[in-house]
C-alpha cells in the first residue's frame, strides 16, 4: 500500500474520530476524499480576492440599490469586480434585489467567507455548521481594515489542512443527504445549508473546479 493511500485513510480516521466525539453517524462506506497530490491550491492571492469577493456579495445582500456607492468604490479600487462570476455580476448588479430570486442563494455567501477566511488564517478553525455565521463577525475584519491589511496579515494553510476539512465537511455533508432521503432532521443539528457552502468552497480551494463550478458540485 502506498504512502498517499495510508496518508488518505488515516485522513478519513481522523474525520470519522471527529464525527464520533460530536456523536454524529460514522459512514463507513464512503470512500477516501482524494490523495495529496490530487490537490491544486489555488495562489493566496486568488483566494483573498475570492475572499474579498464573497464578502462583498454578502454585503450587498444587505444592502438596497440607493447604498451601494461605498460599496462599489471599494470593489473598484480593490480590483473585486473582475473576480466576480457572470451569476455574481448578475446578482450585484440588479437593481430590485428585494425581489431578487438569487437574494436567497447568496445570502448564504457569509458560510463561504467563513470556509476562506479560516483558509487564509484568520479565523483559528472552522466552526462547527450548526448555526450561521454571524455577519458582523467577519465583515468587521475584512472592512475594518480594507484590503491591503487583510492581504497582509494573511497566511495560507497548507494543502494538507484544507484537505482535513475538505474530507470532514464531505462526510458531513454525506450525513446531511442521508437524513433527508431519509426525511429526517440531521443529526448533530447540522444545517444542511451551512455544510453545503462552506463544502463548496473547500471544493474550490483543494482544486475540484472553478469557483462556478463547484457551487454545483456541493
Amino acid at each position: 500500500m502506498d504512502r498517499e493511500h495510508l496518508d488518505a485513510r488515516a485522513r478519513k480516521i481522523r474525520s470519522h474520530q471527529v464525527l464520533a466525539n460530536f456523536r454524529l453517524p460514522v459512514l463507513e462506506g464512503l470512500p477516501c476524499f482524494a490523495p495529496i497530490s490530487a490537490v491544486r491550491v489555488p495562489p493566496q492571492e486568488q483566494v483573498v480576492l475570492r475572499a474579498a469577493a464573497a464578502a462583498c456579495l454578502s454585503y450587498r445582500t444587505q444592502l438596497g440599490s440607493g447604498y451601494l456607492r461605498d460599496l462599489d468604490e471599494f470593489m473598484l479600487s480593490a480590483g473585486v469586480f473582475p473576480v466576480l462570476t457572470a451569476v455574481e455580476k448578475q446578482f450585484y448588479f440588479s437593481p430590485g434585489i428585494e425581489e431578487e430570486p438569487l437574494l436567497a442563494f447568496f445570502s448564504w455567501s457569509i458560510e463561504s467567507c467563513h470556509a476562506l477566511f479560516w483558509a487564509l488564517g484568520h479565523l483559528d478553525g472552522l466552526a462547527y455548521p450548526d448555526a450561521a455565521t454571524h455577519t458582523d463577525r467577519l465583515f468587521h475584519l475584512f472592512f475594518a481594515g480594507e484590503l491591503d491589511e487583510f492581504r497582509q496579515k494573511s497566511k495560507l494553510r497548507s494543502a494538507a489542512a484544507i484537505l482535513d476539512a475538505a474530507d470532514l465537511y464531505y462526510r458531513y455533508r454525506a450525513i446531511c443527504q442521508r437524513a433527508a432521503e431519509q426525511g429526517e432532521i440531521p443529526p448533530g443539528m447540522l444545517d444542511p445549508t451551512i455544510v453545503q457552502v462552506r463544502y463548496a468552497a473547500l471544493l474550490w480551494l483543494v482544486g475540484r473546479g472553478k469557483w462556478e463550478e463547484v457551487q454545483s458540485l456541493a
